[in-house]
């Protein structure tokens, strides 16, 4: 089975992809499964909600007439708590049958100035190079990204797609400028 592992279960995530995710194994194409985690320690509460519901969760929608429905979505498959260290969504972003890395962060997530260039003026990114030059896993995303990414050329894993689910214009050239300025420092 293939997997898709997405950093970042805010709502955009489980209103978009995991409601996709969720239609297309309605279908009986069960061939991919959803785990996921957030990479802050933010949304303890939802995160918590969400392991002891075993990933489900139920999503409203409300059309322009004040239709509002309900549908019961069962894709996360497995919801991995935060750790400091990142070491369970590294556990299973680096897993062989990992296929796709998603994620969604904030525009200000993006940490770049007015050039798409990084601004190491905010401490928690320029604290994430400090880390990623020890080998170790940072909080941002491309702390992250490049903790992933080192392990899986370490275990050899194998090819992986890096897919940017946000709705920004230029959002995968963004993170990608973004994330190989992060690799270089």
């Amino acid at each position: 089975r293939a997997r898709i592992v997405h950093l970042g279960l805010g709502n955009f995530h489980r209103a978009h992809q995991a409601l996709y995710l969720h239609m297309l194994r309605e279908t009986g194409d069960t061939q991919w499964s959803l785990a996921g985690g957030n990479v802050r320690p933010d949304m303890a509460e939802t995160i918590n909600a969400l392991v002891e519901q075993q990933g489900e969760y139920t999503l409203e929608t409300i059309s322009p007439a004040n239709e509002h429905n309900y549908i019961r979505i069962t894709s996360i498959k497995e919801v991995i708590p935060f750790e400091p260290d990142l070491k369970g969504l590294i556990a299973r972003a680096v897993d062989a049958n990992t296929r796709i890395i998603s994620f969604t962060v904030t525009e200000a997530g993006y940490y770049l100035d007015a050039r798409n260039q990084l601004d190491l003026n905010f401490p928690d990114l320029a604290a994430d190079v400090a880390a990623a030059q020890a080998g170790q896993p940072g909080s941002t995303l491309y702390g992250a990204l490049t903790a992933i990414l080192r392990e899986r050329m370490r275990r050899q894993a194998g090819p992986v797609t890096l897919l940017n689910c946000d709705n920004l214009r230029h959002n995968g050239d963004r993170s990608r400028g973004g994330l190989l300025q992060f690799i270089e420092l």
